[in-house]
């Protein structure tokens, strides 16, 4: 058995934490491929955390988005479907944050952005491919 050492605590290897926690990849290994399902102890609690993240910053875009339709700009609203460009919504929720009095929200969803960007430069989702990762 390997231990691989990371902050003061002795972790066992991939072999051993990907047979006892999931028996997919296990599976896989016994049959000699290699497997890309991410176990409970790898990435869990980070994924955890990005998908709170991007909850939020949904949640805070439909808020702006009701905002916008309620006051009548309607045209800025169908622009900033998530079809076309939401960024127009977060600009324009910005600029008109103190009017609508949600300045709050606009920074929840600020924070909630800056954070998905700094976590997913940190240690990627295991949700998404490496693949797609690959620049």
């Amino acid at each position: 058995m390997s231990v691989r050492f990371g902050m003061a605590l002795a972790v066992p290897s991939a072999e051993r934490r990907t047979s006892r926690f999931n028996p997919m990849a296990a599976a896989a290994r016994s049959k000699g491929r290699e497997s890309s399902f991410p176990t409970l102890s790898e990435g869990m609690p980070v994924d955890a955390i990005h998908v709170v993240i991007e909850i939020t910053a949904v949640v805070c875009y439909i808020l702006v988005m009701i905002r916008m339709f309620f006051n009548g700009h309607f045209i800025l609203g169908i622009l900033s479907l998530p079809c076309i460009c939401p960024l127009v919504a977060f600009v324009y929720g910005w600029i008109r944050s103190g009017d609508w009095n949600m300045r709050g929200l606009m920074m929840i969803w600020t924070i909630a952005l800056i954070a998905n960007v700094v976590l997913y430069n940190i240690q990627p989702p295991s949700y998404i491919p490496m693949e797609r990762l690959q620049l």
